[in-house]
């Protein structure tokens, strides 16, 4: 998930290189249809670029969201789930 101006986080170069650089790191991006302040494609474009290096991304849109599709997403047990799924390697905590 990415929160306040996460499209623009994910695709800054001078912060992270080429994206491909995330493409280890799990991404569930969830996106409001109906959003208004932020385009549908900002978001279709990140999934993209990430699915193209082989990232690890999952996409949901909410059909009948607006820019809060924060609501829907806690609501959702399955956020939950997939949030215990992943965990940093036990190695890379203790460098």
């Amino acid at each position: 998930m990415s929160g306040i101006g996460g499209r623009q986080s994910w695709l800054e170069p001078q912060r992270w290189g080429d994206t491909c650089n995330l493409k280890d790191l799990p991404v569930w991006s969830l996106h409001g249809a109906r959003d208004r302040i932020v385009p549908i494609s900002a978001s279709q474009e990140m999934v993209e670029a990430l699915k193209a290096c082989g990232g690890n991304v999952k996409f949901t849109v909410y059909p009948e969201a607006d820019h809060d599709s924060w609501t829907q997403t806690y609501n959702n047990p399955a956020l939950f789930d997939w949030f215990m799924q992943h965990q940093r390697d036990r190695l890379a905590r203790s460098s």
